[in-house]
């Protein structure tokens, strides 16, 4: 995550707590089944087509949690001269 910090820019954000994510978890909770809602109510037959396209497609991603990470791999990547 990344933070920005007034007249300085931007700054990587600390890892957060055990704290920090009950919090976020608790926001989240409180606004995602209202966003839920309100896209069920306003959705239309395109978007449900394309919503049924990403729940296949999700069908098909690779489920092993032991891939590497997008930060390892572009780490690994980047300094790639091949």
């Amino acid at each position: 995550m990344v933070r920005r910090v007034a007249l300085k820019g931007y700054r990587v954000a600390p890892v957060f707590t055990q704290e920090d994510f009950a919090e976020l978890m608790e926001a989240r909770l409180a606004i995602e089944p209202v966003n839920a809602r309100l896209a069920c109510e306003r959705i239309n037959q395109h978007g449900l087509a394309e919503l049924g396209k990403a729940v296949e497609n999700l069908k098909s991603a690779p489920r092993d949690r032991r891939l590497p990470s997008s930060r390892t791999t572009s780490r690994r990547t980047s300094g790639s001269t091949s």
